[in-house]
């Protein structure tokens, strides 16, 4: 995998974008990782070197995108704080064409299934991401997998899914809640 731009992205916050980026995508693919964020913590939390920019900026982050992008693989990783102007500029802009994939995080529960739809919504309806784009990861998951399938600890968005038939879940795309991740925060410390 080389020259491909990952976008992490969710209209809440809390939900792992940067913990994802960070643990999950970046040590397995490398390249640069760029954050829109000003008021949360990013992949740097990793002890990673972020390229850091807010939702205003966002001529400069679409150029370094690109110039980035062929050299290697490109994260973006798009905090909380900066996800309503940013989405308007992907808007605008067509922006979201330039990614190959788009990484949503869910969490469990109520909430955590409707913001999540929430944010899919958006990207298809609003963004125009296409689905083929639309990746769900299944976060922070409480109870080993072996009790029950993963559709038992997602029920709502696995519905959503089957209804609207547009997103492809993938059950096997789960990761555990571990404390090792707030740890290596805390530690300023990258998975690798």
């Amino acid at each position: 995998m080389s020259g491909k731009k990952i976008l992490i992205i969710h209209n809440f916050g809390g939900v792992g974008k940067s913990t994802i980026a960070g643990c999950l995508i970046h040590p397995r693919t490398g390249g640069e990782i760029l954050s829109v964020e000003s008021s949360n913590l990013d992949a740097s939390a990793y002890g990673l070197p972020v390229h850091q920019y807010n939702a205003a900026e966002y001529t400069e982050f679409y150029r370094d995108l690109r110039r980035y992008s062929a050299l290697g693989n490109v994260i973006s990783d798009i905090g909380a704080s900066n996800v309503e102007e940013f989405i308007d500029h992907l808007i605008k802009s067509g922006g979201h064409e330039q990614f190959d994939y788009v990484v949503v995080p869910a969490t469990q529960g109520m909430r955590g299934e409707t913001e999540t739809t929430t944010t899919l919504l958006t990207l298809l309806d609003n963004v125009g991401v296409a689905p083929a784009r639309l990746r769900v990861v299944f976060n922070q998951v409480d109870k080993a997998r072996r009790t029950a399938p993963i559709e038992h600890y997602f029920p709502r968005l696995f519905a959503f899914a089957k209804q609207d038939g547009r997103v492809q879940l993938n059950p096997n795309c789960w990761l555990p809640k571990l404390d090792v991740f707030s740890v290596l925060a805390s530690a300023t410390r990258s998975w690798s």
